[in-house]
């Protein structure tokens, strides 16, 4: 393999390792978003009726 072509294979890793971080953070920020609106519904279920 030549130069430029070790020089693709890390930028296509690292571009791979980049976006499989993002989704990784995605699907863990939608997983939070998900507890926090569960935990809103029992807080308005639980709180008092005036």
């Amino acid at each position: 393999m030549s130069n430029p072509g070790y020089l693709f294979a890390g930028f296509a890793l690292a571009w791979g390792l980049v976006l499989a971080y993002l989704w990784m953070l995605s699907r863990r920020s939608a997983a939070v978003q998900q507890q926090l609106e569960a935990l809103e519904r029992r807080l308005d279920e639980s709180a008092p009726k005036d």
